[in-house]
């Protein structure tokens, strides 16, 4: 069950078994703001009217939300391949009333198909935001663990399978 814990940005449901970002978000109550400022920065200087903004890795929306806040007449897409970070998510977006957020369960690659990754132990915790789908999945920054025998699957897609115009910034 996710906590709801209060950000810089508003209220944010994260893993409360989360070592990094939602370690972070409760501690803090930011996950890297020195960045999150740079790119609002870098990108009100150089922006020339975009209409589409891609989190793709959103994790529960530690980027996603200030972007939606800053950005409020842009079209967000949120993107991660793990359920419960979009579960996360689209919680922190009804608690803050964000309505320019679409949110997908899906990896963002080069091909279009459907993927098989182990399924995650969020009993357990780690450092979510460090798992990696191809395998043999043994980021050690990860330091969770994946149920035995259980798998999940989800599509992948390319960015290009969005037909997406005026897309202004990709964060990766």
């Amino acid at each position: 069950m996710e906590e709801v814990v209060n950000t810089v940005f508003g209220p944010m449901a994260i893993v409360p078994t989360d070592a990094k970002i939602g370690a972070e978000l409760k501690r803090k109550g930011c996950w890297d703001l020195a960045e999150i400022v740079d790119t609002i920065q870098m990108f009100d200087r150089y922006n020339r009217g975009f209409e589409v903004i891609l989190d793709v890795g959103c994790n529960v929306g530690a980027w996603t939300l200030p972007m939606a806040r800053r950005y409020p007449d842009a079209k967000i897409i949120a993107f991660d391949c793990q359920e419960y970070l979009i579960r996360c998510l689209n919680k922190t977006l009804d608690l803050n009333k964000i309505e320019n957020v679409q949110s997908y369960v899906m990896a963002i690659s080069d091909s279009d198909t459907v993927i098989k990754f182990g399924s995650i132990d969020y009993n357990f915790g780690g450092n979510f935001g460090a798992f990696e789908l191809e395998p043999p999945s043994q980021n050690p920054d990860f330091n969770g663990r994946v149920l035995p025998g259980r798998f999940d699957e989800i599509d992948q897609h390319t960015v290009d399978h969005f037909n997406l115009d005026n897309v202004g910034l990709i964060k990766i």
